[in-house]
């Protein structure tokens, strides 16, 4: 197979494959020259906060292709994309803005993957996009000191680049499909929300005619301290009629009504949220902690909530 000189040694740096016409040596010379940063070959390690339910999107990278030119992402080959912009958003979260060369077009409720080596394995981490324009896009990461992958992000620097995999995801949002979105989050799990959210504002009210719903929503967000809430300003500025906005602390005290104080259980949920479980145009999404994501479940089910609308990210 024939090979470009700058394909070569983007795909030599990776070690992915065999390329015809050189040696190991000049390879190596090729990707240095490059910079591009050396990936292992074997099987992707995911992080341990990622779900269960993503482990069939593994995959192994020893002969799948690399592309440089960030037109489109892929679910079964990789794609190098630059970072051109950071944007601090609280003390230990940032803003990480990708070029590209045309919009990605993630469907909303779907995410990506990053993949890089870390300390020689090779890791993916899931993360759901924030913004998706023509000509970049954004994803939010907070730093876990446990987590290499939130580490290797926050180090970097813009026009460093790194590989993504996707979209990927199970559920999708369908616009008009239903009358209600009952949202828990907790810290970054706010991004599946935010995308959700933000589709929403920008549909148009269905018609009169149409069989298509106005889709109202409510949101209860938990954090630790004020600090640690990201994308207020925004989800401030959506609460409206269509979007009711509950903030609750668990380690902060809250003399004022704007947010509610504790943990989410059951007394939170049915007073805050109104599930009901009658309405089958109702739809619970569930994002956070994974102790969080149990919780919320766990809830849901002492109240009989169907399993088939319960989505959890």
């Amino acid at each position: 197979m024939f090979h470009s000189f700058r394909a070569k040694g983007v795909l030599s740096g990776l070690e992915i494959g065999s390329i015809q016409g050189e040696s190991m040596a000049s390879r190596s010379l090729t990707a240095q020259k490059h910079k591009i940063p050396p990936l292992s070959v074997g099987p992707v390690q995911e992080e341990k906060s990622t779900k269960e339910k993503d482990k069939k999107n593994k995959v192994s990278l020893d002969k799948l292709p690399i592309h440089q030119s960030p037109a489109v992402m892929h679910k079964k080959s990789v794609t190098l994309f630059e970072l051109s912009e950071i944007s601090i958003m609280t003390h230990d979260t940032k803003i990480f803005r990708f070029k590209v060369d045309k919009q990605l077009h993630v469907p909303v409720g779907y995410h990506i993957s990053i993949i890089h080596t870390i300390n020689g394995k090779l890791k993916k981490r899931n993360y759901t996009p924030i913004t998706d324009k023509p000509k970049y896009f954004e994803i939010m990461v907070k730093l876990y000191k446990t987590k290499k992958m939130s580490e290797h992000l926050h180090k970097m620097k813009p026009k460093e680049k790194i590989g993504m995999m996707g979209p990927f995801g199970k559920w999708k949002h369908a616009p008009g499909k239903y009358s209600r979105y009952i949202m828990l989050a907790a810290g970054t799990g706010i991004t599946p929300m935010y995308q959700v959210l933000s589709a929403l504002n920008a549909e148009p009210p269905p018609q009169p005619s149409s069989n298509e719903h106005a889709t109202s929503s409510v949101l209860l967000y938990a954090n630790k301290t004020r600090k640690d809430v990201l994308l207020k300003k925004k989800l401030d500025y959506w609460n409206c009629a269509r979007f009711a906005m509950h903030y609750m602390l668990s380690d902060e005290p809250t003399p004022d009504n704007e947010f509610l104080k504790g943990q989410i259980d059951r007394t939170i949920v049915e007073s805050v949220l109104k599930p009901n479980i009658e309405d089958k145009l109702e739809l619970v999404l569930i994002c956070g902690p994974s102790g969080f994501c149990s919780k919320a479940e766990e809830i849901l089910a002492e109240l009989q909530y169907p399993k088939d609308r319960i989505i959890v990210f």
